[in-house]
C-alpha cells in the first residue's frame, strides 16, 4: 500500500502533539509494509525549490515549495480580511498542487489543522482520510480569541461544509469522536495513537515535585490548577509548569501575567511557570516528577499524559482531555471532572497519601495499559485497515465539495479593497486607535 501522509510539521521540527503523532505513525507503518511518503508544509513551514527533500528513518519526506505557495497566497487575496485563513488557504492549494492530487497512491491521509484537506474535497486522485488532532474552527470554539471572532466562525463554518465529503474522518480519542460525530451528524472512526517510549534511568533521589508540561493557555487548565493548589494550602506540593506563554487575544495580555496578578500567592510560588524544553528531555523530566498533572478543559489527546504513563508515572488527567478515555480511576492513574478543582485537589492528595510501593504499582499498571494499547504494531495495524475501507469520492460528491470551496482568483485582485465598504471615519477612528495602542505597547514599561 502506498499511503500519503500530508502534516503541517514533522521533524526535525518539534513542537506538539501532530509530530509526536506522526514521528510514531509513519516509521510503524513502514514496517508493517507500507510504502510511506511524507509532505510537509503549513502556511508556516516552506522550503526553497530545490531545497525541499530529506528523509527521516529512510522514509522519504517533501516540503512545500516557497515560491508555489507565494503564488497561492496572491490568489486568496481576496481573503485578505480574514489574513490567517488567506494563508492557511494559499499552503493548502499549493500543497494538492506539488503532489498532484495524490495521483500514485493508495490513499492520502491529511491533517485536520489549517483546513489543509479542502482542495482534496473536490479534487483527488486517491481515497482522503482527515486524521482529527484539533482543527483550527475546532480550537476557536473551545478558547474563542478577541477580533479573530469572523474570521474563527467562518473557518469552523467551511469545516463544518467541507469534511463530510471526505472518504474517511478519523481521530484519536473516542470523545473527540463523538464531539465531531455530533458536529458533522455522522461518524468519526476511532484509532489511538502510536506510543513507544523507553524506560529511561531511574531517578537517584525520590521524586516530590508534580510535573505539568503545556502552553500556558486558558484551556490547558493553569487556573484550575491555580485554584486546586489554594484549597490544598500548606499542604500543597510544588508544581512545575514547563510551556511557552500565550496572549489572550489578538492583542491580549499574557495569560502568565494575568495568571500572577489573580493567583499572587500560588503561580509563581507553588507553582513556578518555567520555559519548555526540549522533546529529548521530557523523558527525564517526567522520570524526576512524582506525578504529571493535566488540568485542560479540553484537548483532543495530550501526549505528554500517555507518555508519562509509558514511562510508568502517575497521572492525573481532566476528563476533558481525551487521554484520560484510557485510564481506569484509582488503578493506572487519577482522573476528575472538568474544572473541578477540588476533585483535583483530592486527586493530589491521594497520591500524597500512597506509599511509595503503592505509587510504584499505580505507575507499572500506567505502563502497561499504555503499551498494551498504543503499541505502535498494533495502531499501525489499525490504520492499513482502515485505510482499505476507504473510497474514492464520486464525481456528484466532488461537484457539490466544488460549490463549497473557497474559489482562488483568477484574475488580479487590488489587496484591502474590503475595506472600500467602510466609511472613511470608520477606518481613521480605527487607523488612530491602533496606532497609539502599538504606541503604547512599545513606549509602556513592562512592569509599570
Amino acid at each position: 500500500m502506498k499511503i500519503l501522509l500530508v502534516v503541517p510539521e514533522f521533524p526535525p521540527d518539534h513542537g506538539g502533539g501532530i509530530i509526536t503523532f506522526y514521528r510514531e505513525l509513519a516509521p510503524a507503518l513502514k514496517r508493517a509494509g507500507a510504502e510511506v511518503k511524507i509532505l510537509k508544509g503549513s502556511a508556516a513551514i516552506s522550503a526553497p525549490q530545490g531545497q525541499n527533500r530529506y528523509e527521516y528513518q529512510g522514509i522519504p519526506v517533501e516540503v512545500l515549495e516557497t515560491e508555489r505557495y507565494r503564488k497561492w497566497q496572491k490568489r486568496f487575496a481576496h481573503y485578505g480580511m480574514f489574513r490567517t485563513l488567506q494563508n492557511h488557504l494559499a499552503a493548502a492549494y499549493a500543497i494538492h498542487e506539488q503532489v498532484h492530487s495524490g495521483a500514485g497512491f493508495d490513499v492520502v491521509e491529511i491533517c485536520d489543522w489549517g483546513l489543509t484537506f479542502a482542495p482534496w474535497m473536490a479534487e483527488s486522485a486517491a481515497p482522503v482520510l482527515v486524521q482529527m488532532h484539533g482543527s483550527m474552527g475546532q480550537i476557536a470554539h473551545h478558547e474563542p480569541v478577541a477580533g479573530a471572532e469572523a474570521e474563527s466562525l467562518h473557518t469552523l463554518i467551511l469545516e463544518r461544509a467541507l469534511l463530510p465529503f471526505a472518504s474517511g474522518i478519523c481521530t484519536l480519542s473516542k470523545a473527540n469522536a463523538e464531539w465531531w460525530g455530533e458536529t458533522l451528524g455522522g461518524s468519526c472512526h476511532y484509532i489511538p495513537p502510536a506510543l513507544d517510549l523507553p524506560q529511561p534511568p531511574p531517578s537517584e533521589v525520590p521524586p516530590t515535585g508534580y510535573l505539568c508540561l503545556g502552553r500556558i493557555q486558558k484551556w490547558k487548565g493553569p487556573q484550575v490548577a491555580c485554584r486546586a493548589w489554594q484549597l490544598l494550602g500548606d499542604k500543597a506540593p510544588s508544581l512545575h509548569w514547563l510551556g511557552r506563554d500565550t496572549r489572550a487575544g489578538c492583542n491580549g495580555v499574557s495569560t502568565s501575567e494575568g495568571l500572577a496578578a489573580e493567583f499572587p500567592g500560588i503561580w509563581g510560588k507553588s507553582i513556578e511557570p518555567m520555559p519548555p524544553v526540549h522533546p529529548t528531555q521530557v523523558p527525564a523530566v517526567i522520570r524526576d516528577a512524582r506525578a504529571v498533572v493535566i488540568p485542560s478543559s479540553w484537548d483532543v489527546f495530550n501526549f505528554v499524559a500517555a507518555e508519562a504513563m509509558c514511562l510508568g508515572k502517575i497521572v492525573i488527567v481532566s476528563q476533558g482531555a481525551g487521554v484520560s478515555g484510557l485510564i481506569t480511576h484509582g488503578h493506572d492513574g487519577f482522573t476528575f471532572p472538568v474544572d473541578d478543582a477540588a476533585s483535583l485537589a483530592s486527586c493530589v492528595a491521594a497520591v500524597e497519601a500512597m506509599t511509595p510501593d503503592a505509587r510504584a504499582a499505580m505507575g507499572q499498571a500506567a505502563a502497561t495499559t499504555a503499551h498494551r494499547l498504543l503499541g505502535p504494531e498494533t495502531i499501525a495495524a489499525q490504520k492499513i485497515e482502515h485505510y482499505a475501507s476507504l473510497a474514492m469520492p464520486t464525481a456528484k460528491v466532488q461537484t457539490l465539495a466544488r460549490r463549497i470551496l473557497p474559489a482562488p482568483l483568477e484574475h488580479s485582485y487590488r489587496e484591502l479593497s474590503f475595506l472600500d465598504s467602510l466609511g472613511p471615519r470608520s477606518l481613521l477612528t480605527h487607523g488612530i486607535k491602533l496606532a497609539v495602542s502599538r504606541l503604547l505597547k512599545f513606549t509602556t514599561p513592562k512592569n509599570s
